[in-house]
């Protein structure tokens, strides 16, 4: 980089405008809040010769959805890097991996989403697929668990699941899907296969992160409230209430974005009769986990 600027800190992020132009850096410890800025980052998809997908689960330790499942492993570039150079940093920092065939699959992927504790992410993050040249040593100050996934079969578990996934991976699976450039970015498109619910095409994809994540902010704060319209009695769902249930119309925003939350009892039992066999033990792992947690602090 020829640009002069002293990075606020050696671990630091690069905030930008709109435009994507660089604008500064912010320390990273510290750039994550309930108004984060707009900064760059990127997420990288890596396969194996076999074409199978790395997902990985998030460390614990995590400021932002600890615990949760994700793509391959994400990053920001430093003031004094490309995003290349930053990729290839990342992947022997957290996998203990060293990658080849770096290309980007979706250069203009942009998001925002907001996680349970109000942490907000706000990120220019272009998509990138990569193919292992080795084997995954993962760090575990950033990595809990790892698995390697059939594409067709995580893109299924997305589609079916998608709280059990950080929110820009739900995000960027469409993406791919719809957009995706290159030899293996379009291998990989192929390979997740087609969405079945037209809602989750459409070109703003902040705005339809945005809805699961507030319902359930709702279930928080409302608890055992009433189902609202478009429920009937036994709470299923009122297809004639529900806008954008059959048309979605292209100037229109994405059905999921209006559609009302109709409130069912969840249990542990349930959860994990839900979740596809690639998130079920870890989700098991994971309220077991704060369970015990629990416990040991009501004693």
């Amino acid at each position: 980089m020829t640009d002069v600027h002293v990075p606020v800190a050696a671990d630091h992020v690069v905030t930008v405008d709109d435009e994507g132009t660089r604008t500064g850096t912010f320390a990273r410890s510290a750039v994550h809040t309930t108004e984060t800025p707009l900064h760059l980052a990127f997420s990288c998809y890596v396969v194996d010769g076999a074409g199978r997908l790395l997902v990985t689960r998030r460390a614990l330790s995590k400021r932002t959805w600890p615990g949760v499942w994700t793509n391959s492993f994400c990053g920001h570039p430093r003031w004094t890097e490309t995003t290349e150079e930053s990729i290839v940093r990342h992947a022997a920092h957290e996998l203990g991996l060293e990658i080849t065939g770096l290309e980007v699959a979706v250069p203009g992927f942009r998001y925002r989403a907001v996680d349970a504790s109000g942490v907000v992410e706000n990120e220019i993050c272009p998509v990138y697929v990569a193919r292992a040249a080795g084997d995954v040593t993962a760090n575990p100050d950033e990595v809990a668990e790892l698995a390697w996934a059939e594409p067709g079969a995580l893109g299924s578990a997305v589609d079916a699941t998608p709280w059990a996934f950080s929110p820009w991976m739900v995000l960027q699976v469409a993406a791919l899907r719809d957009a995706a450039s290159g030899p293996d970015g379009g291998a990989l498109a192929r390979a997740l296969g087609r969405a079945e619910d037209p809602v989750r095409r459409g070109d703003d994809l902040a705005l339809r992160r945005e809805v699961p994540l507030a319902l359930g902010e709702r279930v928080r704060q409302h608890g055992e409230e009433q189902a609202e319209p478009g429920a009937d009695r036994d709470g299923r769902e009122d297809e004639a209430a529900l806008p954008g249930k059959h048309e979605h119309a292209p100037d229109a925003a994405p059905a999921i974005a209006t559609r009302p939350y109709v409130r069912r009892p969840v249990t542990r039992s349930t959860i994990l009769r839900s979740v596809p066999t690639i998130v079920t033990s870890s989700t098991a792992n994971l309220l077991s986990e704060r369970k015990s947690t629990a416990f040991c602090a009501s004693r």
